[in-house]
């Protein structure tokens, strides 16, 4: 059966971040990889992707641009002019997607005020020292002020703006986005959870009970 094409949308803006763009890292890379063409198809040059700049072989995959006029454009010069390493430019997969990716290093030095406020405002501790933990935080809080720069770009325009995050490890904005009020529409999206796994392996009826579990 031939696929009816749908038209483009034009009055939002989709900015999609993952930990895995640009990351070849776990499942939710594949599952971002492969829906990018059909995202692509609805939703064209309104759709972006925001990822973390970490993969030691992302130039294999990633084509930077020298064109800034666009909105996301303008405010990755807007966060250049801070001082923060964010590049734009396109992912090399099919359907080429527009891709930011920020340089964590050059927001390192704020993370001890990234935990400070996720504590003070949100009640989200994160003591201790981990890694990967507080690489997540410092992407996220480039996200955020990515995503609010750009909201202030838009402010005298129609289109909304649909901020999309991916696990946990993009999500860390969104309790700062929720207090802000900020007129973002936010998605999250959780993939497969240890819980989740043990439930689906050990009922052959799980989608048929799944309205009925008690989720605490």
């Amino acid at each position: 059966m031939k696929r009816i094409k749908q038209p483009k949308i034009t009055d939002s803006l989709l900015v999609e971040s993952a930990w895995e763009v640009c990351n070849q890292v776990g499942g939710i890379y594949t599952v971002i990889r492969s829906k990018v063409p059909r995202m692509m198809e609805k939703w064209g040059e309104k759709y972006c992707l925001l990822g973390p700049n970490v993969h030691p072989n992302v130039l294999a995959t990633f084509d930077p641009t020298t064109d800034f006029r666009d909105a996301l454009g303008q405010v990755v010069v807007r966060m250049r002019k801070k001082g923060y390493d964010v590049q734009y430019g396109r992912w090399l997969i099919s359907g080429r997607p527009k891709v930011v990716l920020f340089g964590l290093q050059s927001a390192w030095k704020e993370l001890s005020d990234i935990k400070f406020e996720l504590w003070e405002h949100h009640d989200i501790p994160t003591a201790g020292k981990d890694d990967l933990v507080d690489q997540v935080l410092v992407f996220g809080h480039l996200t955020k002020m990515f995503l609010l720069e750009l909201a202030a770009v838009e402010a005298n325009k129609p289109q909304k703006i649909i901020a999309h995050f991916h696990e946990w490890m993009a999500a860390t904005p969104i309790p700062f986005l929720r207090k802000r009020d900020t007129q973002l529409r936010i998605v999250f999206t959780t993939h497969a959870t240890l819980l989740g796994r043990y439930l689906a392996g050990n009922d052959p009826q799980f989608y048929e009970h799944l309205p009925f579990y008690d989720w605490a």
